[in-house]
Order: structure tokens, then sequence, then C-alpha cells
């Protein structure tokens, strides 16, 4: 596995497993539209001060969430 360093690039992964996955057009679209709340929870988040270890903290599991989603 790479080495991921940036929320940032936790987010673009998962969209493009999304984008990859064979899940009904609607799955794929809460999903993403889910990873687009997220992304803005952490620009938040670093606003005010959390930790980059503790967003990519976040950012991993929370995408690990909506990927497993299923309807």
């Amino acid at each position: 596995m790479k080495r991921r360093n940036d929320y940032h690039q936790i987010i673009a992964e998962t969209l493009q497993d999304i984008a990859a996955s064979n899940r009904a057009e609607r799955v794929k679209h809460l999903q993403s539209a889910a990873l687009a709340e997220l992304e803005m929870t952490l620009n938040r988040y670093t606003g005010l001060g959390y930790g980059p270890a503790l967003l990519l903290t976040i950012a991993i599991k929370k995408s690990q969430w909506i990927l497993e989603a299923a309807h």
C-alpha cells in the first residue's frame, strides 16, 4: 500500500474506487456525495487547528465506511 499522508489524497483514491466499482449509479452518487461532505468537514477541522494525523485517521476510517455502504 502506498504511504498516504494527506486526507485529500485519501478522498481522491476513494473516489477512484467508487468510479471503478460495479455498484448501481445511485449508490455511486450517494457515496460521492458522502465523500464531498467528509471533505468539507475535514476542511473545517483543519481551520479549527486539528492535527494532520487526526485528520488522516478520520479520512481513512470514514472513507472505508463510505465504500462499504451498500444502499
